[in-house]
């Protein structure tokens, strides 16, 4: 059966829909090929009509993951005119703890990991992060543009620290009490 265009688009989509996913529960080199391909309902060898590496992979589904981040704070701050910008990070910090590590923030699941990956990796995923910086930015209480992006750098470090930390911790009740204090102080 032939695929058509418009089936191999989809295919494309929800291959790195999967990998995203399953990169930020098990980490890049938690999952092979295999496997994505296996979640996403297709065949391994389908995987290299859509990519050349598995490395070309991560980089389009970090970058998804992250267009997604990057999404839901635009999306944020158009709500966000009924939300002061402490309301609406802990929103986020609770939103993102809640979901699962598949499902949440990309720097706070692969941060380390991505550190550690070549600059094929790091390079958009800076630019998305300093896009992401901008939409915060304009959530920050009035100030100079230069206290404006101080501030959401300072935001972002601390929600995706209070996510890695939380997450990373056994005990539910200090987990919650790390996301209070950062919602609380920034």
């Amino acid at each position: 059966m032939k695929v058509t265009r418009a089936i191999a688009v989809r295919n494309r989509e929800n291959i790195v829909d999967k990998a995203g996913e399953l990169f930020r529960a098990y980490g890049y080199g938690g999952v092979g090929v295999a496997e994505i391909m296996r979640a996403a309902g297709l065949s391994h060898g389908g995987f290299y009509a859509n990519f050349d590496s598995k490395e070309d992979l991560i980089v389009e589904a970090s970058s998804s993951a992250m267009k997604g981040n990057v999404d839901f704070w635009r999306k944020l701050r158009t709500e966000g005119a009924r939300l002061q910008p402490r309301q609406m990070v802990e929103r986020y910090l609770k939103e993102a703890y809640a979901e699962a590590n598949a499902e949440g923030c990309v720097m706070a699941a692969l941060g380390s990991e991505i550190a550690r990956q070549g600059e094929k990796v790091r390079v958009p995923l800076t630019e998305q992060v300093k896009e992401l910086v901008e939409v915060l930015a304009a959530m920050m209480p009035p100030g100079t543009e230069g206290d404006r992006r101080r501030q959401s750098l300072a935001a972002y470090a601390g929600m995706v620290g209070a996510l890695v930390l939380a997450r990373a911790s056994t005990d539910v009740v200090f987990s919650q009490e790390i996301i209070q204090a950062v919602a609380d102080t920034i």
